[in-house]
């Protein structure tokens, strides 16, 4: 009953009186294209019904774009094309030599920022920094990168003796290959993972650290908050037909190392081959990687934003166009008694960049769009034509959808076989209803049936229960006055330490840890352990029921507030939702 097919039927049904179209054509209505989106949209992402070729068709896709990295060889370029890479050359030696000195030049850099990341690790006990770095197997594909390590943390006394405690306990393994694996990423096809070695991802985050440092300096692209830029572009450019957006295919695996070799300068080069892992160990074998890292390498990510940041601004610069946008300021004039003693003033001042790139979403001006694209070629990408808008009003980047400037992002529903995620869905699509003024009260219904109780204030986590504003909060009080509300919140999946037993005291299934007291103490002033407990990864996330108040039900933060959201209207959704309540 509960599955993304039926949310799917129940949708189309509630939308069956509204034409759909194919593309975002110029003559269509707003309310048109958005319930064209919803249909495409609603189980897109769907992985509740995976099927059993999803493993193998991503395998033989990731095959097939190493091939493709093995057999990269600079083509036969016409003029203006080799000049265009060379541009490029250029702009890559002077990101990496800023004022002529080496952006990378030691590992003490990379040390200093590296960590350990919140996913997987080869041969790690757990996800957490304390169990990779304090309280398991230490791995890595080279001997000397662990001397490295080892030397490193000899210069703090408290890190070199909980290394010495843990490497007597557990030691040192040199391994040959990440391991290949993979992951749903909808229900026909998955995605390929590679874990990597703990010393190695400690250092390729280093690496990334660094990397997003100059992309800050050199571009102003800062990968903690370039997300929302980008979607500022991208509405900009499906209003005005200023600026495209590309997206590419297998992006993050299509970094060949023979193309590296050819546009990086050599000592940039050596630093990514010493940290990258050049083997993944698949279910039918070892492959040797043509790509220079694979999605779950920690420099992967930074480094393809460096690349094409550097991409964008080698034909930028080729063309003459600037690089960063300029915007005209009207100061008001000033009066004092009826008279004007300072007139009017105009000037520019720098509003940003005139581009956007964020790993492979690519934003440039639309009129070298062309250019940009023919660079990416060479160097041996392939731009994915159904994600990639050049001419006409619609836009895409970052998860953000516009047509003429207007957000049309769609819902996308992964699973509903949790109570918890069908209110995932629910409120999400009383949100969508809000802002296109459309109903859909089959889909609501459906929804509703599933989920028991639970209504919350539009504060809450969104999985905690159904959001409602507070003409259908239950009405219970506390002692002060507040609104009593009951939410289903995710349960403490936890690691505790016995300090006088000396012993770490972990949930049933997960594998024991030692106790490492002064890996406790690094642990801790990273960050690691709040209130002597470290959260773990659950294999399945389980919740609870609990209550809490909240003095002012319909406040919303402004950090919470969805893109166009109007809280009158979505009030409106929500009561026809509950019809006569």
């Amino acid at each position: 009953m509960f599955s993304s097919a039926a949310l799917s039927k129940a949708i189309h049904f509630d939308l069956s009186h509204i034409p759909d179209v194919d593309g975002y054509p110029f003559d269509v209505d707003l309310r048109t294209i958005n319930a064209s989106v919803l249909r495409r949209t609603i189980a897109k992402k769907a992985t509740d019904a995976i099927d059993p070729g999803a493993d193998a068709l991503a395998y033989e896709k990731f095959l097939e774009v190493n091939r493709r990295c093995h057999s990269w060889y600079l083509q036969n370029l016409q003029e203006w094309e080799a000049e265009l890479l060379g541009e490029l050359k250029q702009q890559l030696y002077q990101f990496f030599y800023p004022s002529g000195d080496p952006l990378l030049a030691s590992f003490g850099q990379f040390a200093d920022r590296g960590r350990t990341g919140p996913g997987s690790s080869l041969g790690s006990r757990g996800t957490d920094l304390y169990t990779k770095l304090f309280s398991g197997d230490l791995t890595t594909t080279s001997r000397s990168l662990y001397d490295v390590y080892r030397s490193y943390v000899g210069g703090f006394p408290r890190w070199h003796s909980a290394e010495v405690s843990r490497a007597a306990k557990y030691g040192v393994h040199v391994v040959e290959c990440s391991r290949l694996s993979f992951v749903p990423k909808n229900n026909s096809i998955s995605r390929v993972i590679c874990t990597e070695p703990v010393v190695n991802m400690f250092f390729q985050l280093g690496l990334g650290e660094v990397l997003g440092d100059r992309l800050r300096s050199r571009f102003g692209i800062d990968l903690a908050t370039q997300q929302p830029k980008n979607r500022r572009l991208a509405r900009l450019g499906s209003r005005t037909g200023s600026f495209s957006t590309i997206d590419l295919e297998s992006a993050s695996d299509s970094l060949s190392m023979w193309m590296l070799r050819e546009v990086l300068p050599p000592s940039v080069l050596s630093w990514l081959e010493l940290f990258r892992t050049p083997r993944a160990r698949a279910p039918k074998g070892v492959v040797e990687l043509g790509m220079v890292s694979t999605m779950g390498n920690g420099f992967t990510f930074p480094l393809q934003t460096v690349l094409f940041s550097c991409v964008v601004a080698a034909v930028y610069r080729y063309l003459g166009v600037k690089t960063w946008r300029k915007q005209t300021v009207r100061s008001r004039p000033v009066l004092m008694a009826g008279t004007v003693i300072a007139s009017t003033k105009t000037r520019s001042i720098t509003k940003g960049p005139n581009f956007g790139v964020f790993g492979d979403d690519i934003i440039c001006r639309s009129e070298t769009t062309r250019w940009v694209v023919r660079l990416l070629e060479i160097l041996g990408f392939k731009v994915n034509a159904a994600k990639s808008f050049v001419e006409g009003p619609f836009r895409e980047s970052c998860g953000g959808d516009y047509f003429k400037g207007t957000a049309v992002r769609g819902v996308y529903v992964k699973d509903l076989s949790t109570q918890e995620s069908r209110c995932i869905a629910f409120n999400n699509l009383q949100v969508w209803s809000a802002r296109t003024g459309i109903s859909l009260p089959l889909s609501s219904d459906l929804l509703l049936r599933g989920i028991r109780g639970m209504r919350i204030p539009f504060s809450s986590p969104i999985d905690a229960g159904i959001r409602v504003p507070s003409q259908l909060a239950p009405r219970s009080y506390d002692k002060n006055g507040s609104l009593k509300l009951k939410a289903r919140l995710v349960k403490d999946y936890v690691m505790r330490f016995d300090d006088e037993q000396e012993q770490v005291i972990v949930p049933r299934g997960e594998k024991s840890r030692a106790y490492n007291a002064d890996g406790l103490l690094l642990a801790f002033l990273k960050g690691d352990i709040r209130r002597g407990k470290v959260g773990l990864r659950s294999p399945i996330q389980l919740y609870r029921t609990k209550w809490s108040v909240t003095p002012n039900w319909d406040h919303v933060p402004r950090v919470q507030r969805p893109e166009s959201f109007c809280w009158r209207r979505w009030v409106t959704v929500v009561l026809n939702a509950f019809g006569s309540e």
